[in-house]
């Protein structure tokens, strides 16, 4: 596991207001496929190799003690009308005995393409450790969920011309949900996945509780709920955005009122980001510093308030995922992965992404207490 080094540690909070985001906006059923059964091989990560985007090694993070580098940082007013400390995680003491802190919104980046195989059997072993960890640990918290993928595409063209034209997939695809009528969100670049379709995809709609394109807390069965999400397909465009994905998913624009994501950012929350692909990203318009403003500023500039995890293909840099697929660089993520403090990044080939999770929520666990 690399440690994520933040050259904008010592920013000062109003400089993040006034850089606010702009935001640009723009097969085979799981079942009977083989993603879970990729051949598992030594994948194992050596921190002390770890490279940084310019070639050089990168320090390893010990510590990620905010109180260390918010020199400047002003309290905020939060969007329930209390007051925080930008470096702690509390917003203002606690109510009914319990802090107000305890809010967090978990976002997942799940890149849909086919080299996402040597990931899906990881994801497997991922998701009901999260639902474990949260409905043990953070039972008390008010928690969201939300998966999202590359392109906000739905479904294959395929299918759907199969479907327009005898009412099945098959035998291209079984299972394929032709009956399925698609909404405006279900092809939303950034809205939350709720009824993944095509290849290595659920096909099904997923069983959240209620209206929205998230989970909250009381979700019947979250690690199965989760693991349907997982499911997100293969069939992404030549050219996808993960951090656009991101960036739109946290935006004013997909999260007002009637919006697809409607509800789903608070401000005053926590938030947890983890970036699954095996591509680069070369269409998000902007530059890491500013993808990683953009994102710190949907929380007042807080850099304690998000924790940015990112996996992706190190075929570039010789690594885990030796010759998989292209050698697209991974510059540009980590770059952004680089410019959020609390962040780590590491290799989609490794076989348990579980650490990654792990440090976020240790993280977020301890900062509230404090």
């Amino acid at each position: 596991m690399k440690q994520g080094v933040s050259r904008l540690a010592q920013r000062a909070g109003a400089t993040l207001l006034l850089a606010a985001c702009t935001y640009t906006g723009e097969g085979e059923n799981p079942t009977a496929t083989a993603p879970d059964e990729v051949e598992e091989s030594d994948t194992s990560t050596d921190a002390s190799t770890s490279t940084s985007t310019s070639g050089d090694p990168l320090p390893q993070v010990t510590s990620t003690d905010a109180s260390d580098t918010s020199s400047g940082e002003p309290t905020s007013t939060t969007s329930d009308g209390t007051t925080g400390d930008d470096t702690t995680g509390t917003t203002g003491g606690t109510t009914g005995g319990t802090k107000t802190c305890k809010k967090v919104d978990f976002l997942f980046m799940i890149e849909n393409e086919s080299e996402m195989a040597v990931a899906y059997k990881e994801l497997g072993e991922l998701f009901p450790h999260v639902a474990e960890r949260v409905e043990t640990e953070l039972s008390d918290w008010d928690y969201h969920m939300m998966v999202i993928n590359g392109d906000g595409n739905w479904g294959t063209a395929a299918c759907e011309e199969r479907c327009a034209l005898t009412g099945s997939c098959e035998p291209l695809l079984d299972g394929y949900p032709c009956e399925y009528d698609p909404n405006s969100c279900d092809m939303t670049l950034g809205a939350g996945v709720t009824f993944p379709a095509g290849s290595w995809a659920s096909n099904v709609q997923c069983p959240i509780e209620g209206d929205q394109r998230y989970i909250v807390n009381g979700q019947p069965d979250l690690a199965g709920t989760l693991d349907c999400l997982r499911w997100v397909g293969n069939s992404g465009d030549t050219y996808r955005k993960p951090v656009q994905s991101v960036l739109e998913a946290v935006s004013p624009e997909l999260n007002g009122p009637g919006a697809c994501n409607e509800g789903f950012i608070r401000d005053d929350a926590y938030q947890v980001i983890m970036v699954i692909t095996t591509s680069g990203d070369f269409t998000t318009t902007g530059t890491p510093e500013e993808w990683a403003d953009s994102l710190l500023a949907i929380h007042g500039g807080k850099f304690d308030k998000v924790f940015l995890i990112g996996l992706f293909n190190d075929g570039y840099y010789t690594g885990t995922c030796g010759t998989l697929g292209a050698p697209y660089t991974i510059k540009n993520l980590l770059g952004w992965i680089d410019g959020i403090f609390h962040s780590s990044w590491g290799s989609v080939c490794e076989n348990d992404f579980r650490p990654y999770i792990d440090q976020a929520l240790d993280y977020i666990l301890s900062d509230c207490e404090e």
